[in-house]
């Protein structure tokens, strides 16, 4: 009897166990677009869209959209991913139509050297801003946090406007928005559930005029653990310990 309580225990406790630790993807990894996208930087060509860092296809998409940023839903519609630019001096740039004149387009400027990123708004052309949008595609349904700061490292701008965007069963939902003035920082902390394929998307917009607006998105992305996984470690831990005591009797 003992040993069937034992061989019970036994596979209960690794099948839950291994649960967990499958779920390491699922409860507690961190997306952090710089770190995830600096490895394909070693790359002869560098993709768009761009994988993470555990291998999942697509999940960094660098686009511009030249619609008005007046509602989630016109900022977003039509976005258009960027190319891969010149490599100009030890950065690359990524445009809207590479090699263009970077002051007329909103642009990407990656540095392998200093692990830095930054997101440049194009010129207001009429009323519409040309937005750098930075668009994350979970490979994943889970609850993620948003969070962590917007720095406008530009001296001779004017600052950014951005905007958190959710795409979510064919439809755009603002999450959150705000400003960034010259070499200021502003906070972002926002909590949503998503399904795989679901998009959050961050949009820097010129404010009128875009030159000097460079900006860092130091924002993470981060798997909530659900209630239920933790439950379920520490039934599984119960288990092993139970054993263990059985073992000894």
């Amino acid at each position: 009897m003992k040993k069937m309580i034992r061989m019970g225990l036994v596979l209960l406790g690794c099948q839950i166990l291994a649960g967990a630790v499958f779920a390491d993807y699922i409860t507690g990894y961190v997306w952090d677009w710089e770190s995830d996208y600096m490895p394909n930087m070693l790359l002869s060509t560098p993709a768009n869209p761009a994988a993470d860092s555990e291998g999942s296809a697509g999940v960094w998409t660098y686009a511009y959209n030249v619609n008005d940023a007046s509602t989630a839903t016109i900022r977003n519609t039509g976005s258009s991913i960027m190319q891969v630019g010149l490599k100009n001096g030890t950065s690359y740039v990524w445009s809207q139509n590479p090699p263009a004149t970077y002051s007329t387009a909103a642009y990407f400027r990656a540095t392998p050297s200093t692990s830095t990123m930054a997101l440049i708004p194009g010129p207001d052309v009429d009323v519409n801003a040309q937005l750098c949008q930075l668009i994350w595609t979970a490979p994943i349904a889970a609850t993620i946090k948003i969070s962590g700061d917007i720095v406008n490292i530009g001296t001779t701008g004017n600052g950014i406007l951005w905007y958190l965007d959710a795409y979510q069963s064919g439809a755009y939902t603002g999450l959150s928005s705000g400003s960034v003035g010259n070499l200021g920082t502003t906070a972002v902390d926002v909590t949503i559930s998503v399904s795989q394929g679901d998009q959050i998307i961050f949009s820097a917009d010129a404010n009128g005029g875009s030159a000097g607006d460079l900006s860092e998105y130091n924002v993470t992305y981060e798997i909530v653990p659900e209630p239920a996984s933790v439950g379920f470690l520490g039934i599984g831990a119960c288990g092993i310990l139970l054993l263990r005591r059985l073992s000894r009797s």
